[in-house]
C-alpha cells in the first residue's frame, strides 16, 4: 500500500527556518547605533514638523546619507515615551559648524552664558562634551563630577553640560535602576546622574554603573526576571556626568573622576536664575553642529598615549598613578593647547593629593600609621610588628577618643581588609609579613613620611581626643 504524500507537511526544521526569516523581515524601532565598527547609524527628531530619520555614514564615504530605515531598524516613533516625555535629547538635524576652534568657541559662550564655574573647568567641560560625540572609539572614558550642597549650582550644571552632550539621558525620575541599566545599553549617549535623586537601594546599582561604565566590554550582568536560567548583560559604557555631596567611598571610583568642587557663593551678573526655552533651542543647535562633527571625525580619531605627547610636562605626568593617566588620555588626545593639556595634568594632581587628605582622616589610617611606626622603629632594619604591638600602642595612643579598646584581632582584620596586607603567624602570634619595599609603597600612597612617625607617636598627643567613635570588640 501505498502512502500518500502531504505537500502541506513542514518539518521541524523547516518552520523554525520560516519563523526566522519572518523575524528577519520585523522592523524594530532603534535609537543610533555603531554598526560592525565601521557604519554610524544616528536618530535625528525634529519636533518642528514630528518627523524623525537616521543619518547613515560607512567609514569609506565622505557625506552621510538620510534614510527611513536601515536592515531591521527603523526611527523611534515620536509617540514614543522617550522622545515624547524628553527622557533622552536627540539632534534634530546635521548643522555646519565652520571649524573646529569656532565649534569650541561656541560650546565654551554657550557654558559661560548659562554657568558660573572656573575658566579653566570651563574649557574642561568644553572637551568633555566633545568626548561625549566620539567615545566609542576611545578605550576608556572619564566621568565629569562636581562636588557640593544644596544651592551650589549642581542640577543647573548637569542641564547645562547635558543638554549639549551626546544624546543625553536624563533619568533622574526612575524609581528602580532597571529602565537605567536599559537606557544606557541601547541608545548609548551621555548618562546624568545626580546623588540626590537616587535612594541608598538603587545607590548600590548606580554604582556598579559607574564601576563598570567606563571601558567598552565590561557589561553589568542580570538574571532574566522571568527566564531564571537566562541572564542579560547590558552595555553600560559611555559618559557620565555625574553630582554628589561628597567624595565616593571607593577610591577606585573616585579615580574615574574629574572633579570640581562647587561653591555656594553669589551668582555672577547676567546669569538666568532660571531656565527659559532659548535655553533649550541653543542647546538643539549646539546637538545638531556636534553631530556633523561627529560625522567628520569619527573615524579619523587617533588615540594618543599620555607618554606621547611632547608638549606636556612629563615630570607631572610621573607623578599621577596609572589609573588616572589612563582616564585623562581622551582628552588630552583632543586638546591642541599645550598650556591647557598641563592645567589639565595639575587638576588631576590636586584631586589625587585631596584624596589622600580626606583618606588621612580615618581611624583606619591611624591603624596603618601605627603598624608603620613599629615596622619602621629600628635602625637595624625593617620589623615585622605584631597585632598584639600595634593594638597595644594604638590604645594608649587614642585612650581619650576610642570608646572601645582595639583588639589585635580587630587591627588584622582592618590591616588585611582595608590595606591587603599579607600576614603571618609565629609563636607570639599574626604579624606583618610585607616587604619593606611594599610598605614604602601604601605609606606613599596615603602620604604618610615613614620617617616622621616614631616623633609624632612618641609625644603621646591624641589628635582625634574631641572625636568619639566606637569600634566593636572582636
Amino acid at each position: 500500500m501505498k502512502l500518500a504524500y502531504n505537500m502541506d507537511y513542514k518539518t521541524k526544521t523547516e518552520e523554525i527556518l520560516e519563523q526566522a526569516e519572518d523575524t528577519s523581515k520585523k522592523k524594530y524601532p532603534s535609537g543610533s547605533k555603531v554598526i560592525n565598527k565601521d557604519t554610524l547609524l544616528e536618530l535625528c527628531y525634529d519636533a518642528d514638523v514630528n518627523e524623525r530619520y537616521f543619518y547613515l555614514l560607512s567609514a569609506d564615504e565622505l557625506e552621510p546619507k538620510k534614510v527611513d530605515s536601515h536592515q531591521n531598524m527603523i526611527p523611534l516613533s515620536p509617540e514614543s515615551s522617550i522622545i515624547k516625555n524628553k527622557v533622552i535629547l536627540f539632534p534634530s538635524k546635521i548643522e555646519e559648524y565652520g571649524d573646529e576652534e569656532k565649534l569650541m568657541d561656541e560650546i565654551r559662550n554657550f557654558i559661560h552664558k548659562y554657568l558660573d564655574i572656573s575658566d579653566e573647568f570651563e574649557a574642561v567641560c568644553a572637551y568633555y562634551v566633545m568626548i561625549s560625540t566620539l567615545y566609542e572609539k576611545m578605550p576608556v572614558v572619564p566621568y565629569l563630577r562636581v562636588i557640593g550642597d544644596y544651592g551650589s549650582g549642581k542640577t543647573r550644571f548637569l542641564h547645562v553640560i547635558g543638554s549639549i552632550s551626546r544624546n543625553p539621558i536624563f533619568a533622574s525620575g526612575a524609581t528602580t535602576t532597571s529602565p537605567m541599566f536599559r537606557l544606557i545599553s541601547e541608545f548609548g549617549g551621555t548618562f546624568l546622574m545626580d546623588e540626590a535623586d537616587f535612594s541608598s537601594e538603587m545607590k548600590s546599582d548606580m554604582t556598579k554603573i559607574l564601576n563598570q561604565g567606563n571601558m567598552p566590554r565590561f557589561p553589568v550582568i542580570r538574571a532574566h526576571p522571568h527566564r531564571p536560567r537566562d541572564v542579560i548583560s547590558y552595555n553600560v559604557f559611555g559618559p557620565k556626568i555625574v553630582a554628589t555631596r561628597g567624595y565616593f567611598d571607593d577610591d577606585a571610583l573616585e579615580s574615574r573622576m574629574i572633579t570640581e568642587k562647587m561653591e555656594n557663593k553669589k551668582l555672577r551678573d547676567g546669569i538666568l536664575i532660571t531656565i527659559q526655552d532659548e535655553f533649550w533651542e541653543e542647546g538643539l543647535h549646539l546637538r545638531n553642529k556636534l553631530l556633523k562633527f561627529r560625522m567628520d571625525h569619527f573615524f579619523q580619531y587617533q588615540h594618543i598615549p599620555i607618554t606621547e605627547h611632547a608638549d606636556v610636562d612629563q615630570a607631572l605626568v610621573k607623578s599621577l598613578d596609572p589609573r588616572q593617566k589612563q582616564i585623562i588620555e581622551p582628552m588630552l588626545s583632543l586638546i591642541k593647547d599645550a598650556d591647557l593639556k598641563n592645567v589639565l595634568l595639575q587638576r588631576m594632581k590636586r584631586h589625587a593629593d585631596d584624596l589622600k587628605v580626606n583618606r588621612g582622616f580615618s581611624f583606619d589610617v591611624d591603624v596603618l600609621e601605627i603598624m608603620l611606626s613599629l615596622a619602621f622603629s629600628g635602625i637595624e632594619g625593617l620589623k615585622k610588628p605584631h597585632m598584639q604591638d600595634i593594638a597595644d600602642r594604638f590604645n594608649a595612643y587614642f585612650q581619650e577618643s576610642t570608646r572601645w579598646k582595639l583588639t589585635a584581632r580587630k587591627i588584622g582584620h582592618i590591616l588585611r581588609t582595608k590595606f591587603l596586607l599579607i600576614t603571618s603567624r609565629d609563636n607570639k602570634g599574626f604579624y606583618i609579613a610585607e616587604s619593606e619595599e611594599n610598605l614604602k609603597k601604601i605609606a606613599d600612597r596615603y602620604d604618610i613620611d615613614t620617617g616622621l612617625l616614631n616623633e609624632k607617636y612618641n609625644q603621646g598627643t591624641d589628635p582625634h581626643k574631641d572625636i568619639t567613635v566606637g569600634y566593636s570588640n572582636f
